[in-house]
């Protein structure tokens, strides 16, 4: 299915369907939460889903808890030591040496020194247990006769049972204190210490049906979370979520933000966006039909989409027009800018570089 699919659109589809399954024994803890992350010859080529700049290191995320990094401008690539062996969906840092990556199995794993080594700060089963922790002071304080904290525990008992196939999807840090993590199933967890320690994210409120979390980013104090089902919430200052009613009802996989403009993207080529902080969205054309994954925001200001089939569409600053940029290449689920108009993707097929002068230079 990997080979179908790309970044959080794989990682989503690739849960195991337990949650229609109904109540089962509690499972051992996976060996591959035991198991570090092999070491490959070219690593550069793994299905990878993430990339960040760590400092002058560029650090990268995928298969089988691999972690890469350069620190050579991507002409070169080599392994971090990681304790697990799961797909990792998503990194970010919020220094040169401080970040986080997260994965499938409910994995967070934690860096101190640029990337080179990794800790596990949560896994699925802790993450079970401190939902069922949570729900049962809930029906202590309220009864087990309150209709939300009795579907609270049910919910979270069958959470604990299910086992830890769930992933994290996509995560939002906000300084080397503050960091929230989104998944499948609704799940999420905020931390105020640096993933010391993490409480469960009730959202009764916003996500009652507790749809996939997918994509998120945050500009200028302005946070933004997507998901299935159209599902756009924007962050409130008391650390809690509001779902915000956009034109577009299937599922987001994405959202990206510059000075003018904030674009949440989907399936299908389907896009939303905002000229007024979020107050209003209008459905836009963004010239392809292919389910859009990821996005960029250049240093300039221009928005980059980036679709399923390897399709790269440009707009401007208040993308108001997007333009297909004729150059063929493997899907990318993330890219960074890493020079000007340089930029590294990665994807199903590993590291790619595209030289956008290039590109426009020939059309």
């Amino acid at each position: 299915m990997f080979n179908k699919k790309v970044g959080r659109i794989a990682a989503a589809f690739m849960l195991s369907g337990a949650a229609q399954l109904g109540h089962a024994e509690v499972l051992p803890v996976p060996e591959v939460l035991k198991q570090p992350s092999v070491v490959v010859i070219h690593p550069e080529k793994s299905y990878l889903l993430s990339v960040v700049r760590a400092g002058d290191r560029l650090v990268a995320v995928g298969e089988n808890g691999r972690v890469i990094l350069s620190d050579d401008g991507a002409k070169t690539w080599h392994q971090a030591n990681v304790p697990v062996n799961v797909l990792l969906t998503q990194v970010r840092f919020v220094t040169p040496k401080e970040g986080w990556a997260i994965g499938h199995l409910g994995v967070v794993l934690h860096t101190s020194d640029g990337g080179s080594n990794w800790e596990v700060q949560l896994d699925g089963v802790k993450a079970a247990s401190l939902f069922l922790d949570q729900a049962q002071r809930v029906v202590a304080e309220k009864g087990d006769q309150d209709p939300d904290a009795a579907k609270a525990l049910s919910q979270a008992d069958f959470l604990v049972q299910d086992g830890p196939d769930k992933p994290f999807l996509t995560m939002q840090v906000d300084d080397a204190k503050r960091i929230t993590i989104f998944g499948a199933f609704g799940l999420a967890l905020s931390s105020p210490d640096g993933g010391k320690t993490w409480l469960p994210l009730q959202a009764k409120d916003f996500n009652p049906g507790s749809l996939h979390y997918y994509g998120n980013a945050s500009r200028d104090g302005i946070a933004w979370v997507v998901g299935e089902q159209g599902m756009l919430l924007r962050s409130l200052e008391n650390g809690s979520y509001q779902p915000v009613e956009q034109p577009y009802a299937g599922t987001l996989f994405g959202v990206v933000m510059n000075d003018n403009a904030a674009i949440a993207f989907g399936l299908r080529g389907n896009a939303v966006r905002s000229l007024d902080h979020g107050q209003s969205w209008q459905q836009i054309d963004t010239s392809t039909s292919a389910s859009i994954q990821s996005g960029l925001v250049l240093n300039d200001g221009r928005i980059l989409l980036f679709a399923e089939n390897g399709q790269i569409v440009m707009g401007d600053k208040l993308s108001n027009k997007f333009q297909a940029i004729d150059q063929q290449l493997a899907p990318a689920a993330e890219a960074i800018e890493i020079g000007t108009n340089q930029l590294l993707l990665v994807g199903p097929s590993g590291v790619q570089t595209l030289s956008l002068s290039a590109v426009e230079s020939a059309q």
